[in-house]
């Protein structure tokens, strides 16, 4: 399944202390598989952190939504 897709179910779920923990450590559609949610909602929810993008942080082009 596409990881844009993967996870839809949990992305009205309330996001957790671990899941945010995540945020910014890898590409978006990588932690959008393992937490289960759509790649949008992990972008979203990083940005509304202020949590720079991962590839941001090592200095190449951020990840397309």
């Amino acid at each position: 399944m596409d990881p844009f897709y993967a996870g839809l179910a949990r992305d009205n779920e309330p996001w957790t202390e671990q899941e945010d923990a995540l945020l910014g450590t890898d590409k978006d559609r990588v932690i959008a598989a393992k937490l289960r949610r759509s790649s949008v909602a992990v972008t979203v929810r990083r940005t509304k952190l202020g949590i720079p993008s991962y590839s941001s942080k090592r200095g190449t082009i951020p990840d397309s939504v």
